[in-house]
């Protein structure tokens, strides 16, 4: 019978890798084939034509990239028998499957498979039909099922399978609700306020009210009008007004409206200097909670009272998606941290191929002991050197920037080699799907997140544009907030909207505000990102 699934594509691939290496050359290691000791360049190519060194080294990629790290399986623990035997029970139609991959992979790397290089011919993938035609980008057919099936579970209500790639658009896509300004009653009636001044705006036109709001953005001073211990926040509501959150840990309701007047006229002088007269503030009380657990030995982690990961997300992945559990240990090796992989970065360079390298938070740890460059990286598991996964090359810093000291982005660098990171997003269960735009999230956007320990999450976007205090970075500028909560571990986790072919990536996660009543996830934009890694931007499949 034909196999299918993961395990099925794992034989079909040992088998094409029988008819391509003699067993007699393998190098056996004790306890297994170990391919790291094989002699690639001379062993692999007895009936193929003359390769380029190129050529050798991208197949080699090619051939551990689906074998082993891809799909996982550690072919050091399988004796040449167990090898032989997974080759005897491949049919001959996946075979053929099996060149479909390998070709697929040699078309990333940008190259064509060499002609001959298989004794048997290689046949195209067929083209999927006209009523899911956005999917053409997946070659995968487990994968290209798997993703079809995750929309379906978004979306019961309609048949997704049927829609055209214009009717998916927009559904995933609604256009975001119009703007409408606050009264002053309405402003009080937010929960958790503490204090109202100022006059509200009376602009119905959208052009008018986007104008307002651009005005409003260059009438606060950021983080620098208080003490960073006391303000949490700071920023412009698409409702109309300035927004202040105050450290609800550090003051009482009393102590805050006593504080609001100070702040008020600092914001004030700075708002008529512009010429805004009268600029409606609101003060509420707020708290910022990071979501990076710390644990103080690493060899307990297994063990450790963490919340457990959603299916899928603690599993072993090579190449690296966004969305997947991390861990990384401190400079004196005694404590560890989790979080969530974020997405894929790259430095474009004028020849092929790129460095492609992918983000985690800034803050795995305390405040005392953030990630810092040189920190190991592990997935899933740690410290063995299997699950390794790279080392930390650079961190956001602290430094003067208009409003005060402070960091655009919550993030940190892991450079690991090439094509060990996947251009995806975990969905949960093993799926994956293609991110293949990178945008700015507006208010009323429907988005979601993929964190190790919440799963996939859907809400909206409530706030852009704000002033965000931290205790690694002293404040964030330019943050945005969510309508969900996270949990610990989830740090670092990529927010993302759909789109049709895929997913376009907005931000990474790093805590949780109390916001307008409740816990929300804030979140670091695109643009925060790319300032904070200079030379680096994020990678599109």
């Amino acid at each position: 019978m034909r196999l299918k699934g993961i395990k099925g594509i794992v034989l079909l691939v040992a088998a094409v890798l029988l008819l391509i290496i003699p067993l007699a050359t393998m190098v056996v290691a004790a306890g297994g084939i170990d391919p790291e000791d094989f002699d690639w360049d001379a062993r692999y190519w007895w009936e193929a034509p003359p390769l380029t060194a190129y050529e050798r080294e991208q197949m080699r990629e090619i051939m551990v990239l689906v074998l082993d790290r891809y799909f996982g399986i550690d072919v050091s623990t399988m004796s040449p028998e167990e090898f032989q035997e997974l080759g005897r029970s491949i049919e001959p139609e996946g075979e053929t499957e099996a060149l479909q991959l390998f070709e697929h992979y040699a078309r990333e790397r940008g190259f064509q498979m060499p002609a001959g290089i298989f004794e048997m011919p290689v046949q195209r993938p067929v083209p999927p039909p006209a009523e899911v035609s956005y999917w053409w980008e997946l070659v995968d057919p487990d994968l290209h099922e798997a993703r079809i099936t995750h929309f379906q579970e978004m979306f019961p209500e309609v048949n997704v399978r049927n829609m055209t790639p214009e009717e998916f658009e927009r559904r995933l896509n609604p256009p975001p609700p119009p703007l409408r300004l606050l009264t002053i009653e309405e402003m009080k009636a937010i929960p958790g306020v503490v204090a109202v001044y100022g006059r509200a705006r009376t602009y119905s036109a959208q052009a008018e009210i986007e104008k307002w709001l651009d005005e409003l953005r260059g009438a606060y001073c950021g983080g620098a009008l208080v003490d960073g211990v006391l303000l949490n926040s700071i920023g412009v509501s698409h409702r109309g007004y300035i927004s202040v959150g105050l450290n609800m840990d550090e003051l009482t309701i009393k102590e805050a409206q006593a504080l609001a007047p100070q702040i008020y006229v600092a914001i004030s002088e700075r708002a008529e200097r512009l010429g805004i007269q009268d600029v409606p503030v609101v003060f509420h009380l707020t708290k910022v909670r990071l979501t990076t657990a710390t644990i103080q030995s690493p060899e307990a982690v297994a063990t450790a009272a963490l919340p457990p990961a959603q299916p899928g997300y603690d599993v072993r992945y090579r190449p690296i998606p966004g969305g997947v559990e991390i861990k990384g240990v401190h400079r004196n090796g005694n404590s560890a941290a989790v979080g969530t992989t974020g997405f894929a970065v790259r430095r474009p360079i004028a020849w092929w191929p790129d460095d492609i390298d992918y983000i985690v938070t800034g803050h795995l740890g305390e405040r005392n002991a953030p990630t810092h460059v040189g920190m190991p990286i592990y997935q899933p598991r740690l410290p063995w050197r299997k699950h390794s996964a790279g080392i930390v090359e650079e961190v956001a810093t602290v430094r003067s920037l208009p409003g005060g000291l402070g960091a655009m982005a919550d993030v940190a660098r892991v450079a690991i080699h090439n094509w060990h990171v996947r251009t995806c997003i975990h969905l949960g269960h093993g799926v994956m799907t293609p991110v293949v735009s990178y945008g700015h999230a507006r208010v009323g956007d429907a988005i979601k997140m993929s964190g190790r320990a919440s799963g996939n999450l859907k809400g909206t976007v409530l706030a852009t544009d704000k002033t965000i205090g931290h205790p690694t970075f002293i404040r964030l500028f330019h943050q945005s907030i969510a309508r969900f909560d996270n949990i610990v571990t989830d740090s670092g986790a990529p927010i993302f909207r759909d789109v049709a072919s895929g997913v376009e990536v907005l931000g990474n996660v790093w805590g949780r505000i109390w916001y307008q009543g409740a816990w929300r996830t804030v979140f670091s934009p695109i643009s925060g990102i790319k300032h904070e890694l200079p030379g680096w931007e994020p990678n599109r499949a």
